[in-house]
């Protein structure tokens, strides 16, 4: 059995430094006849591994009714992956966000005497448990460690309510769940970097803009784990009566690069969007009316229909750096804070013990050259 630890510079499995350059590529989202398809396009384009959430109100539409066949088989989805040599990061929730239906959680929660969601209430535990006892042994034969692919499995997602009494007991008992299932490897977490961190678990950074401050601050505050971009975002879902939202290719390259420039590892979301087919689209919380359309394009590198995209080609040059250097990037630090000036090009440095990196980005300003 494999032994999947991780120290400040990146996760190890027996040892062996793994440098992970992923990308959220969902089986809810995607015909099952073309999982392959998909997951073979993320690996051309230079990724190592996938990323993946369960949602809970796809597996068990009716209480108690459960379907983790056909089309709702996560299993061989993994499986495929496994099979073209991407590790999986696992996002089993109970809420996952994601852009989806109720966060995942399913309606007939709402009939429930008592329940009070994402807390430690007896109602909502009782459930969920009984969600995790139901989906999560079976992948916990998958994982690193037994001899399959999964290498990381997340708690919970953007969990940033800070004055919950109960936040931590509830937080630590999804966590307790995931061992008892069966997990023994490292837990991240996604909470915007709130206060107080989930004890033994890995804290990430999401975002688009901002997110090499937010790696910076992430350093400063656990020192002893690698520096994970787990939603490094490509683009942002369209709403019903809003026009389609795009993101230049070269910003996502570049956002990337520099994640690369803070001794970071990334995860885009998405890679693939894909489809929310039937009512599963959800509704952004920013805007009472903004509910989401049924495209799940997101302006991602694998656009919804599977074609290939400027974005895909510009990522996968820095895919392929991240994935053929990540031997020498996970033995770097990053002791210096960089430079940047206004709109001048910003300087991040690494050091290792095979010698040093320099990465130099012009912050996206076209005026600014940089070689």
């Amino acid at each position: 059995m494999a032994n999947v630890t991780y120290d400040d510079r990146s996760i190890l499995v027996d040892g062996q430094r793994i440098w992970l350059v992923s990308g959220s590529v969902q089986y809810f989202r995607i015909p099952s006849a073309l999982w392959r398809d998909a997951l073979l396009k993320a690996k051309r384009g230079g990724l190592n591994c996938i990323s993946t959430c369960i949602a809970w109100n796809y597996h068990e539409v009716a209480e108690g009714r459960w379907e983790t066949t056909g089309e709702k088989d996560i299993g061989s989805f993994i499986r495929i992956a496994a099979d073209l040599g991407l590790y999986v990061i696992l996002r089993p929730g109970p809420f996952i966000g994601a852009d989806w239906d109720f966060g995942g959680l399913p309606a007939w929660l709402t009939t429930k005497a008592g329940m009070t969601y994402r807390t430690n209430s007896a109602a909502y535990m009782h459930y969920f448990d009984k969600y995790f006892r139901q989906i999560l042994p079976p992948l916990a034969e998958l994982q690193v460690t037994r001899g399959g692919n999964i290498i990381l499995i997340q708690n919970e997602n953007e969990y940033d309510q800070t004055v919950m009494p109960d936040r931590l007991s509830y937080l630590g008992f999804i966590s307790q769940l995931f061992r008892r299932s069966g997990f023994d490897i490292p837990i991240i977490t996604s909470n915007d970097l709130s206060s107080p961190p989930l004890p033994e678990s890995i804290e990430t950074v999401v975002g688009q803009g901002g997110i090499v401050p937010a790696l910076k601050r992430l350093q400063l505050r656990q020192s002893g784990a690698p520096k994970l971009a787990s939603e490094l975002r490509t683009g942002s879902p369209d709403v019903w009566g809003g026009e389609h939202r795009v993101s230049p290719p070269a910003e996502t390259a570049r956002r990337a690069m520099e994640v690369l420039g803070c001794g970071g590892q990334f995860n885009y979301y998405v890679y693939h969007g894909g489809t929310n087919f039937g009512f599963w689209a959800g509704r952004l919380g920013n805007s009472q009316p903004a509910y989401q359309v049924t495209s799940y394009d997101l302006d991602a590198p694998i656009a919804e229909g599977g074609g290939l995209t400027e974005k895909y080609y510009l990522t996968r040059l820095v895919n392929l750096l991240a994935l053929h250097m990540g031997q020498f990037l996970s033995d770097c630090r990053s002791p210096w804070a960089g430079s940047t000036i206004h709109d001048s090009p910003s300087v991040s440095d690494l050091c290792g013990p095979n010698g040093s990196w320099v990465i130099v980005s012009n912050n996206g300003c076209l005026d600014v050259q940089t070689a």
